[in-house]
């Protein structure tokens, strides 16, 4: 009797709240939800905003909502009898899941016709409250209940659909469209209790894949160049196959460069015979007299990672698993065909006359050998100018001259949040002249640190990424 009186308390306390001082009679039809009358089924949707237009579009969104959940209580029931479940916290996630799914792609089909009756109020705190009454035949119910079935069963199905299409195309060698099958299917696996169970088996098959995949150089490896120079090369990508290499097309490739610098395409489709080109515009610099390019698949796996987070580890696994398949090409420095160049460093000694650093300068060496040229040595060095023009006549013939001034060690006292700190400044020149001693290119820098020894150390460093920045 207590819980009878505590429903009735509760239907009030509702009834005050959805009705609160009107002088207005609520419509009885308000009351039912959903009824049938004859052939035809009613819908009541109810809204509620600040304001009237957007309570009244607010009622039609539950009307639809009412008409999905009315039509999926049938369906969910039925299929579910129709597949395995686990367990009954499975068959709960398993409706929630497909509900959610269905009034995604199915609330935008639903037409809401033009309402049989309407009511609105407008509550104590100004909100409007709308109530709508619709009307559907039997056969519109009919007919979408067949759609939304439809739907429910596809999204089950779809999971061995397009692991068979995956399948399909590893045989084929289309790998790319088999990843992206593998891909929807594990998604859709996770959102479907009654395949679950065949995710690892998924992530197996995309793992397979990547480990069958290899890339050569077809052409382009070991080439003499300098700096400027420009050229081709072919990679060629297989799917090993029961022994043999079967060529991957439209698979796409990335293009890096892992060893000094250059200009080239970022990436590249496979051919019918699964070649790529990757295209060098200019040779920029070299490491160690050496220019390095490698290329690795392009396989996306970024809608596994949206999921879950056991997904996300996948993802970022068969991510990091495919770039470890690569290829990589050597570019060497022609040296035959570089141009001399002579690094020449002076910094001033304790009386303030400029003399050659040759510490230094040959640190500085290996900056200007990336850019392409053979590095020798002065004639002398016996240098003691700042003058360039005096300095030349310590070229070997034909050679250009990299000249670098630096300035004396100066500490200074600066502003640093609300302190003041002492820094070691140092003012340095870089510039570059021709065979014929004309001015190709300068620049003026300035280094600062917290002490000279920091400074001594780090100054070749700093001068050097200045000398790779200019152009020569």
């Amino acid at each position: 009797m207590s819980r009878v009186f505590s429903i009735f308390v509760g239907i009030v306390v509702l009834l005050f709240y959805c009705f609160p001082s009107y002088s207005q009679k609520v419509p009885d039809w308000v009351t039912t939800p959903i009824f049938k009358k004859g052939k035809d089924v009613y819908f009541v949707g109810m809204g509620k905003d600040k304001n009237i237009v957007s309570a009244r579009n607010n009622a039609i969104e539950d009307i639809k909502t009412k008409f999905i959940e009315s039509i999926l209580v049938d369906v969910v029931a039925q299929t579910k009898s129709e597949t395995f479940i686990t367990s009954q916290g499975s068959e709960i996630d398993v409706a929630q899941n497909i509900k959610r799914e269905i009034q995604i792609q199915g609330k935008a089909r639903i037409y809401v016709p033009a309402p049989e009756e309407e009511a609105s109020f407008q509550d104590k705190d100004g909100n409007y409250i709308v109530y709508l009454l619709v009307k559907y035949p039997e056969t519109k119910i009919l007919e979408e209940r067949q759609r939304i079935e439809q739907m429910y069963k596809d999204m089950i199905r779809s999971v061995d659909k397009f692991i068979e299409e995956g399948d399909k195309f590893t045989m084929e060698g289309k790998l790319v469209n088999a990843i992206a099958s593998y891909t929807l299917a594990a998604k859709n696996s996770l959102a479907v209790e009654e395949r679950k169970m065949l995710y690892p088996e998924i992530i197996k098959k995309m793992d397979d894949i990547i480990s069958r995949l290899s890339i050569e150089v077809l052409e382009g490896d070991g080439k003499k160049v300098k700096v400027g120079d420009s050229g081709e090369i072919k990679f060629v990508i297989f799917y090993n196959l029961e022994g043999k290499k079967v060529p991957v097309r439209d698979a796409n490739l990335i293009f890096r460069v892992s060893s000094g610098a250059a200009e080239i395409n970022s990436s590249s489709t496979s051919d019918e015979n699964g070649i790529v080109t990757c295209k060098v515009s200019r040779v920029i610099k070299f490491e160690n007299r050496k220019l390095s390019i490698y290329a690795y698949p392009a396989l996306d796996f970024s809608a596994l990672s949206l999921i879950n987070m056991e997904s996300k580890r996948d993802a970022s696994r068969l991510f990091a698993k495919s770039k470890t398949v690569r290829a990589e090409v050597n570019w060497f420095m022609d040296v035959s065909k570089s141009k001399n160049a002579v690094v020449i460093a002076v910094s001033p000694n304790s009386s303030g006359r400029y003399l050659y650093d040759q510490d230094l300068s040959s640190s500085l060496s290996s900056y200007v050998m990336k850019k392409g040229y053979k590095v020798v040595k002065p004639t002398s060095t016996s240098i003691s100018s700042d003058d360039p023009a005096h300095v030349r006549k310590f070229l070997p013939k034909d050679s250009i001259l990299v000249f670098v001034k630096v300035s004396s060690p100066e500490q200074r006292e600066i502003e640093w949040g609300g302190e003041k700190e002492t820094r070691v400044e140092v003012e340095t020149s870089i510039e570059i002249y021709d065979e014929d001693g004309y001015l190709l290119n300068s620049g003026k820098y300035k280094f600062s640190s917290s002490n000279i020894k920091a400074m001594k150390s780090n100054l070749p460093k700093n001068i050097g990424g200045k000398i790779e920045e200019l152009n020569f």
